[in-house]
């Protein structure tokens, strides 16, 4: 498998905790990964959830 270009620091692994990132449930829940974070020659995807209340980031067709 290919190695990914996408690395965090410490820094920013440090900020996202204290956000509350990947932490949560239901509507409170919020994603450590956003897709406008990522740079992507593919399709990715917002889609908000009736039943979760929340949107959720998709990163590709395949997820959707």
């Amino acid at each position: 498998m290919a190695k990914s270009k996408y690395s965090l620091s410490e820094a920013q692994i440090a900020k996202r905790i204290k956000e509350g990132r990947g932490s949560g449930s239901g509507a409170d829940y919020s994603p450590w990964v956003r897709v406008d974070e990522l740079a992507s020659l593919g399709r990715s995807r917002q889609v908000y959830s009736h039943l979760t209340k929340r949107i959720h980031h998709l990163l590709s067709d395949l997820e959707f």
